[in-house]
Formats: structure tokens, sequence, C-alpha cells
């Protein structure tokens, strides 16, 4: 019966090479569908339109629920969270 094996290891160099070497982008490209949740700290945190819609926000994103349809629009050009 053996207790041990022999393993060979890889040069902490060699490990870096393939790290830092062919390293791309993903070719993937993320579709938002829906955000749940939003701040709900403040008073003005959600805003009812004239068009029937309700405007709120997560984070850096500004989100337009219709109501009829469920569906909701994004608008996602923050740098920083949003804070009305």
């Amino acid at each position: 019966m053996e207790r041990f094996k022999t393993v060979s290891i890889s040069k902490l160099s060699d490990i870096e090479k393939n790290l830092h070497g062919n390293v791309s982008l993903p070719k993937h490209h993320l579709v938002l569908d829906r955000i749940f949740g939003f701040n709900g700290s403040k008073p003005n945190d959600l805003v009812h339109l004239s068009t029937g819609e309700l405007v709120f926000y997560a984070g850096v994103f500004a989100i337009l629920w219709n109501q009829k349809s469920g569906k909701q629009r994004f608008y996602a050009e923050h740098e920083k969270d949003i804070c009305w």
C-alpha cells in the first residue's frame, strides 16, 4: 500500500505566465431584464408619473415601471448612486 505520491508542482513564474498571458474580455453582453427592490428610505424615492409609470431608483439605475404592461425601462448613465 502506497502512502505517499509524488506530485509535480509548477513554479510560481510558470503560473504567472499563464495568468497574464492571453487574457481577453468575455464575448458575451448581458442584457438587464428587470430590477427588483429600491431604496425607499426617503419620501420621494417613489414617484408616480402622469403617464401611469412609477419611477424609482436602485443604486446607479433609474427605473421606470409601466404598471399595465409590467415592463421596466432603465437609465444607467450615473456613476454614483442616485439620491433624490
